[in-house]
């Protein structure tokens, strides 16, 4: 479900968080970082509820990214605690919610959190 602040981001994301709801990504939240990062512009997290929803979940991502964009790059699918997906412009972490806890990437980024 895209909410009303959602709606100005770039289809793109709209998209990823789609499929991340879709699936039935939990805690998902994303972050706008294009004004302080060269990396991203956009970090996009969320919780899974085991090793195979994790992997389910970065498979909807990738499936759904469009095809004529550069390929995904991937980390971590392998143990599926924590999966990165690499789609140039934006940033994915698929975590388990003990490894997100122990990580908190949002205290990292909180200044850019704003109301999303």
């Amino acid at each position: 479900m895209v909410t009303q602040n959602q709606q100005n981001l770039p289809p793109y994301v709209q998209n990823i968080l789609q499929s991340l709801d879709d699936q039935q990504g939990q805690d998902i939240v994303y972050i706008d970082v294009h004004q302080t990062s060269s990396v991203a512009d956009f970090l996009i997290i969320c919780s899974s509820k085991s090793h195979r929803h994790a992997r389910s979940l970065a498979k909807e991502v990738i499936d759904n990214y469009p095809k004529e964009n550069a390929k995904p790059k991937i980390e971590g699918e392998d143990f599926s605690e924590w999966i990165l997906i690499d789609l140039d412009h934006t940033i994915v972490h698929i975590m388990l919610p003990q490894v997100r806890a122990y990580y908190n990437l949002e205290k990292l980024w909180d200044k850019h959190l704003g109301d999303n």
